[in-house]
Formats: C-alpha cells, structure tokens, sequence
C-alpha cells in the first residue's frame, strides 16, 4: 500500500533512519536486495521533499526572494537531487522555466529562476562537498587519525588521513565513506587538501 508506507515513513523521519529497516520489514516486499532497499527509500525520501515543497509559506509571503520561498525552493532542489540518484529525469530547465516568470518586488533580485541559481544551487550539500567539507576541516585542525560520527544526515567514517608540512604548504590526504542516515545509500571518496597560507585552501 503506497500510500500507507509513505504515511508511516514520518516514523523514519522522526528517527533520523533509526527505524529504516523496521519500516521496510512493514512495508516493503519480502526478500528486497540492498540496491531495492536503498531505491525504496530514495524514492520515500524523494516524496517528502516533494510535500515539503508544497508548504504554505512558498507563496504565503509578498516576494519569491524571500527567505520563505528560497526555503521551499531548497525542498524542490533537494527532489531533483533524489531524481538524479534514481536515475529518474529531472525537469531542472522547466523547473527554471516556470520560476524566471515570477518577478521579485525588489530591485536586483530579478526572478525565480535568478534565485534559485545565486541562492539555492551553491548550498546543495551533495555526498562531493560533504567530502571536500571532511578534507579541508582535517587540514585545518591536523586530525589525521581514524575518525566516526555523523553530520548533515550522513554517518562517515574517515580513515588512512595522512598531513605533512613543506614549508608553508601543508597538504592533507584521506579517505572518507559517507552513509546516508535516511536511504542507506553509501558513497566513498579519496580526498586531498592544500594550504599555501592565508586564505588559499585547494581541495579535489
């Protein structure tokens, strides 16, 4: 029952993904593999961003460059993250389309679309700056040893970290493996992070 599951998937929500496999055990066919698995709760977690971008204060307020709207327009980027996952097509150009045709009352704010690429597109946490996030934190704070816990909806693990220092550049090498707390999905990474000095950090 679709409808069912996506209902009693708030439990999952509310849990930080405690309760994933609970919830698949209820609702999910029996025998489904680690990839279904995964897939079936992409696709949940796809359904709630997409409920989440249909609250109220989107259009409650005055003006698309409002805080409230860049909100919702963070949720409508989050499901066209969830799409591209799932190799699903995702409508970014009519998605964009539809928003350049919704002015703001502020001048040089310009349209929805405007704002959704200055505002929304550059903070979309994807697994690649989560990584580039462990790499350059790991050269600042010179924490090469072995490391677990969780942040932004991922349990990581970091490990083989290695910093050396020439002079003025110091750079930093590792690995981190990313688990996402809702879905289970899992990426790994290798990681290197440069300092010459100052403001001048380089991460790939």
């Amino acid at each position: 029952d679709p409808w069912a599951a996506r209902d009693a998937y708030i439990g999952v929500v509310l849990t930080n993904g405690a309760t994933r496999q609970d919830f698949l055990a209820r609702n999910a066919a029996q025998g489904l593999g680690e990839e279904d698995q995964v897939r079936a709760l992409s696709l949940m977690e796809l359904q709630r961003h997409a409920m989440t971008m249909y609250t109220s204060c989107g259009w409650f307020f005055a003006d698309i460059a409002g805080l409230e709207a860049v909100q919702v327009m963070k949720y409508a980027g989050r499901v066209m993250d969830y799409l591209s996952e799932l190799n699903l097509p995702a409508p970014r150009d009519r998605f964009l389309e539809i928003l350049s045709e919704a002015k703001s009352n502020m001048p040089g704010k310009g349209n929805g679309a405007d704002i959704f690429r200055r505002e929304v597109d550059p903070l979309r946490m994807t697994p690649q700056r989560f990584a580039a996030h462990f790499a350059i934190s790991g050269l600042l704070d010179g924490r090469a040893e072995s490391q677990e816990g969780s942040i932004g909806g991922f349990q990581f693990s970091r490990k083989d970290g290695r910093q050396e220092t020439r002079g003025r550049i110091t750079m930093a090498t590792g690995r981190v493996r990313l688990e996402a707390s809702a879905t289970g999905r899992a990426h790994e990474f290798m990681h290197a992070a440069l300092y010459i000095g100052g403001t001048d950090f380089y991460c790939v």
